[in-house]
């Protein structure tokens, strides 16, 4: 379990692929105090176990299944991820609760810069449309974050400068893919309302 607030960023520092695992290595400074193997990192959104570790990387194995849903196949040596540490119970809530277990990808379809904020908008497979609500809770690649408008399987969401600065928004371009993982309620009330036949 996560929050959204992304702790830091890390680099790809290797990649080892086959047919039916890719482990990555990452680098991070001053991220890895009290790690221990076994432990959950969110990379990008995508909850990951911490399988060896340095003083400043760790590596995980992704199996294929996650491969297939999100974009971690994608990686390349020296691309920047973002890293938060899995939540405890003395650790501050400030987001929202994400279980790192991306739903599916979107596509950056629009960027706006204005003064203040930065409006992306992103679209995601029409599946998932019904779990998009105005001012709830969506997170791309392992941000939290608050959905200012939805249009059809689209929405926007507006990004103030520091989350900018401190995660990997800041080098995205328009046709960019992101992890999407959507509100935990809003997912098992969409779950219940279309299978309400077998809970009745």
């Amino acid at each position: 379990m996560f929050t959204g607030i992304v702790e830091t960023t890390g680099k790809v520092a290797n990649i080892k692929k086959n047919d039916e695992l890719l482990t990555l290595t990452i680098h991070s400074e001053n991220f890895l105090d009290h790690i221990s193997i076994g432990d959950s990192i969110s990379v990008n959104g995508t909850c990951l176990t911490v399988t060896a570790f340095t003083s400043n990387t760790f590596s995980v194995d992704v199996m294929n299944e996650t491969r297939k849903i999100t974009t971690v196949d994608g990686l390349k040596l020296n691309n920047e991820v973002n890293l938060e540490r899995s939540l405890t119970a003395n650790k501050e809530i400030g987001g929202h609760f994400v279980t790192g277990h991306v739903d599916c990808t979107g596509v950056i379809t629009a960027l706006q810069n204005n003064d203040d904020t930065h409006i992306f908008t992103i679209k995601i497979p029409n599946d998932y449309k019904s779990h998009l609500r105005k001012q709830g809770s969506i997170t791309v690649d392992g941000i939290s974050l608050t959905i200012f408008d939805v249009l059809d399987n689209e929405f926007k969401i507006h990004i103030i400068p520091e989350t900018l600065r401190v995660t990997t928004l800041k080098g995205k371009n328009i046709g960019d893919i992101v992890n999407i993982e959507t509100d935990m309620i809003m997912k098992y009330v969409d779950h219940i309302l279309k299978n309400r036949e077998v809970y009745a």
